[in-house]
């Protein structure tokens, strides 16, 4: 590592909020908090982040909210976050027993009043977007410092590395960089000239463990979104012995449906359901007593189709097919495979099917995501993905994460497992 830091030197660019005040806006439209997100990014620049008890009294002033209101707070797996820069939360003010993940799906924050809610992220309600209006927002310094040396002395003499949020400031920062060609700037989302390095760490360590130690001293696990990545990881593990963890993980609980990818709002699992028995459970079927199970997409069932401008909603086809060839035929015939969002469209499925014990419905289970994504629920390109012979096998694995070998080849192991791991190390901007 050390022989890294010492090839690695660029000028940098901090962000300056000093003399910047944020002014909160909401907006009455109902939208997901995706949705919200997307429209806040492209038309402000984030969902509202509060930092302080300053920032909370002033977005409270400045938006008065007596109903639910989206706010930049989303749940990344182990801890909560804000949407603006991937930023851990430092001030809080969840109401009495909350966040409390009712039923497993709620991974994004609201307010209501003077408190916060943790909700299902696919509800619909009105949002706070942010501005931040001063000047001198960067600050391009030409002293040549490593990332982490630019990332401390930004933090100390100014707000942080900057982060891109769009064109225009590329642009801006391009300006200002000149006659420099590169630049360290702090992670983002933007894609242009954007290359990630890796840091192997050998201490060992399971892969929530590895996961927490890379987000505190570095980026995140190591993650692969170009070839340009992979070559690098293979660089960072080629004089590796055995495996390494790197940034992939499976999500049995990230369940959803198949039509129009949308969130589940209403569940029925049975006791101890989805449980991924033998690593391959990623569908869902209805059983006979009305209750839902995870199990092999590739197993032959019934299954139900869903009408969206029919006059009968859901449609129970008795011919046995895998789930794929269910959700091909219904999305030819009818609409999609049947979506449930209440007990009464469940009860409804479980009289059509019987006298049938189980039958495929739209649930699907989104597979292997990116420890560093925006959202939990950012699902992976697998382009850059070059699996071992045989793997993603997940055998007996309710819950799998992913490894690199020497060659650069990916496997997935027990989460539980202990072993050296990848780093995302920084990200480098060129013009």
């Amino acid at each position: 590592m050390d022989r890294l830091f010492q090839l690695l030197f660029f000028s940098g660019f901090c962000s300056f909020t000093g003399g910047i005040s944020r002014e909160y806006v909401l907006i009455q439209e109902q939208k997901t908090w995706k949705q919200a997100q997307a429209y806040c990014r492209e038309n402000h620049i984030d969902l509202a982040t509060v930092q302080s008890d300053e920032d909370w009294a002033n977005l409270r002033e400045a938006v008065q909210v007596t109903k639910k209101a989206w706010i930049g707070l989303f749940n990344d797996i182990n801890s909560w976050r804000w949407s603006y820069q991937n930023k851990e939360i430092t001030f809080s003010s969840w109401s009495s027993g909350e966040p409390n993940n009712y039923g497993g799906y709620e991974a994004c924050g609201l307010m209501q009043g003077r408190t916060w809610n943790d909700y299902n992220c696919n509800s619909l309600y009105p949002f706070i977007c942010f501005e931040e209006n001063g000047t001198n927002k960067f600050v391009f310094i030409n002293n040549s410092k490593n990332w982490l040396e630019a990332q401390h002395y930004c933090r100390q003499y100014y707000t942080d590395l900057v982060i891109i949020q769009n064109q225009t400031e590329l642009n801006e920062m391009t300006v200002i960089m000149k006659p420099y060609t590169s630049a360290w700037i702090g992670f983002c989302s933007f894609t242009g000239g954007t290359l990630l390095d890796y840091v192997l760490i050998q201490e060992q360590k399971t892969w929530d463990e590895a996961q927490t130690y890379c987000r505190k001293n570095y980026i995140d696990l190591a993650t692969v979104q170009s070839t340009d990545d992979s070559a690098n990881l293979q660089e960072a593990v080629y004089k590796m012995a055995k495996m390494a963890w790197i940034g992939l993980y499976n999500d049995i609980n990230n369940w959803r449906w198949s039509y129009q990818d949308e969130q589940i709002m209403f569940q029925n699992w049975y006791t101890g359901e989805p449980n991924n028995y033998d690593g391959h459970e990623e569908c869902g079927v209805m059983m006979d007593i009305s209750t839902w199970n995870d199990w092999s997409c590739t197993a032959l069932f019934p299954f139900f189709c869903y009408s969206e401008n029919g006059t009968n909603r859901f449609v129970f086809i008795s011919n046995t097919r895998t789930w794929k060839e269910a959700q091909h035929y219904c999305r030819q015939y009818y609409t999609d495979l049947a979506v449930i969002r209440n007990p009464t469209e469940n009860n409804e499925l479980n009289v059509l099917m019987k006298p049938y014990t189980q039958a495929w419905i739209g649930l699907f289970r989104d597979v292997w995501k990116w420890s560093l994504s925006p959202l939990p629920s950012l699902p992976v390109s697998t382009s850059f993905i070059t699996w071992m012979t045989g793997q993603p096998d997940m055998l007996g694995l309710q819950r799998p994460c992913g490894v690199s070998d020497p060659t650069g080849l990916i496997s997935d192991q027990l989460c539980s497992n202990v072993l050296p791991f990848l780093c995302t190390f920084r990200r480098k901007f060129h013009v």
